[in-house]
């Protein structure tokens, strides 16, 4: 069963957190109708600020972190790894996922998460801008989607027989 797209909300909110603007572009395209907000950032810090903000009022964002995503230090966080474990460690009914890169290796420390989706290289993403960004790999997309709604589906129906 195909699951449904059109007026279907996954959750509220889609935090990105990505180093490459053209993936961060990419991603809020290509899922952005499965949320009401999508909110993107290119470092820890502000990310981090924005989770604390929904998760004091009671809304559980989805986040999607790139694992070469600049940590900010000046918080305390001592990774991207150690950035994703406090995330979570601030409500389990957050969902973290990781946003990974085609062709690269998954993160060494994917158990922090609750998986890890795949997203085109950044260079395919900024070698296809321009004329031809209408058609950015309609596949790809459909693929990405269909995996970002299994994994939430299946962390929903885990947490839902704890």
């Amino acid at each position: 069963a195909e699951p449904p797209t059109e007026g279907f909300r996954v959750a509220s909110v889609l935090i990105l957190v990505d180093p490459d603007p053209a993936g961060l572009d990419w991603v809020r395209d290509s899922v952005g109708n499965l949320f009401e907000t999508v909110h993107a950032f290119q470092q820890t810090g502000p990310a981090m600020t924005r989770v604390r903000q929904y998760l004091v009022r009671g809304e559980f964002p989805v986040v999607l972190v790139a694992p070469n995503v600049k940590v900010d230090r000046l918080g305390g966080v001592t990774s991207v790894a150690d950035f994703v474990s406090r995330m979570k460690g601030q409500s389990p009914r957050l969902r973290a996922l990781w946003l990974c890169e085609s062709g690269q290796p998954s993160p060494a420390f994917v158990e922090v998460s609750d998986g890890c989706l795949i997203r085109p290289d950044s260079k395919w993403l900024r070698d296809r801008e321009g004329s031809q960004r209408g058609a950015l790999g309609d596949t790809d997309v459909g693929r990405f989607r269909d995996d970002l709604l299994r994994r939430l589906s299946e962390k929903s129906e885990s947490a839902r027989e704890e």
